[in-house]
Protein backbone atom coordinates (compact mmCIF):
# COMPACT_ATOMS: atom_id res chain seq x y z
CA UNK A 1 0.00 0.00 0.00
CA UNK A 2 1.18 3.45 -1.02
CA UNK A 3 1.95 6.30 1.38
CA UNK A 4 -1.15 8.38 2.61
CA UNK A 5 -0.89 11.98 1.39
CA UNK A 6 -4.39 14.74 2.24
CA UNK A 7 -3.68 16.98 -1.16
CA UNK A 8 -5.98 19.31 0.37
CA UNK A 9 -7.48 20.14 4.01
CA UNK A 10 -9.89 22.23 5.25
CA UNK A 11 -9.67 25.26 2.78
CA UNK A 12 -12.82 27.03 1.36
CA UNK A 13 -13.00 27.01 -2.28
CA UNK A 14 -13.59 30.70 -4.34
CA UNK A 15 -17.21 30.78 -3.82
CA UNK A 16 -16.65 30.36 0.36
CA UNK A 17 -17.67 26.49 0.57
CA UNK A 18 -15.21 24.42 2.62
CA UNK A 19 -12.70 21.89 1.10
CA UNK A 20 -12.96 19.45 3.85
CA UNK A 21 -10.21 17.11 2.42
CA UNK A 22 -8.78 15.76 -1.11
CA UNK A 23 -6.92 12.65 -1.07
CA UNK A 24 -5.69 10.34 -4.05
CA UNK A 25 -6.30 6.49 -3.19
CA UNK A 26 -4.02 3.70 -4.24
CA UNK A 27 -5.40 3.42 -7.83
CA UNK A 28 -5.14 6.90 -8.41
CA UNK A 29 -8.54 8.47 -7.77
CA UNK A 30 -9.17 11.52 -6.32
CA UNK A 31 -11.25 11.86 -3.40
CA UNK A 32 -13.02 14.95 -2.60
CA UNK A 33 -15.76 16.01 1.06
CA UNK A 34 -17.15 19.13 0.11
CA UNK A 35 -19.40 21.51 1.68
CA UNK A 36 -23.00 22.28 -0.56
CA UNK A 37 -24.03 25.27 -1.36
CA UNK A 38 -27.35 24.19 -1.55
CA UNK A 39 -28.74 26.55 0.57
CA UNK A 40 -30.81 26.30 3.08
CA UNK A 41 -29.64 22.55 3.13
CA UNK A 42 -27.08 20.64 5.48
CA UNK A 43 -25.49 19.02 3.12
CA UNK A 44 -21.95 17.82 1.97
CA UNK A 45 -20.92 16.66 -1.53
CA UNK A 46 -18.44 13.07 -1.78
CA UNK A 47 -16.80 13.52 -5.43
CA UNK A 48 -14.63 10.37 -6.44
CA UNK A 49 -12.49 10.95 -10.13
CA UNK A 50 -10.05 9.32 -11.91
CA UNK A 51 -8.01 6.69 -10.71
CA UNK A 52 -7.27 3.20 -12.87
CA UNK A 53 -10.50 3.13 -14.97
CA UNK A 54 -10.69 6.40 -16.77
CA UNK A 55 -14.37 6.46 -16.55
CA UNK A 56 -14.56 6.13 -12.67
CA UNK A 57 -16.26 9.67 -11.71
CA UNK A 58 -19.35 9.77 -9.06
CA UNK A 59 -20.70 12.22 -6.41
CA UNK A 60 -22.89 11.83 -3.61
CA UNK A 61 -24.90 14.61 -2.02
CA UNK A 62 -25.11 13.53 1.46
CA UNK A 63 -27.58 14.87 4.17
CA UNK A 64 -26.12 15.40 8.12
CA UNK A 65 -28.25 11.81 8.92
CA UNK A 66 -26.11 10.06 5.20
CA UNK A 67 -22.79 11.50 6.71
CA UNK A 68 -22.91 9.97 9.84
CA UNK A 69 -24.16 6.75 8.63
CA UNK A 70 -21.55 6.97 6.00
CA UNK A 71 -19.16 7.85 8.97
CA UNK A 72 -19.94 5.39 11.18
CA UNK A 73 -19.83 2.07 8.67
CA UNK A 74 -15.72 3.54 8.06
CA UNK A 75 -15.71 4.00 11.65
CA UNK A 76 -16.72 0.17 11.84
CA UNK A 77 -13.93 -0.74 8.98
CA UNK A 78 -11.66 0.98 10.93
CA UNK A 79 -12.20 -0.41 14.14
CA UNK A 80 -12.16 -4.09 12.09
CA UNK A 81 -8.61 -3.00 10.52
CA UNK A 82 -7.28 -1.99 13.86
CA UNK A 83 -8.51 -5.69 15.36
CA UNK A 84 -6.78 -7.41 12.85
CA UNK A 85 -3.63 -5.24 13.01
CA UNK A 86 -4.12 -6.39 16.94
CA UNK A 87 -4.39 -9.74 16.86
Amino acid sequence: MSEFVELIRDRPTERGFMTFVVFRDEYGADVTVRESSADPLDRVWVFIEGGHLSENKGSAHLSVAQALSLRDALGRFIDLQTEKEAS
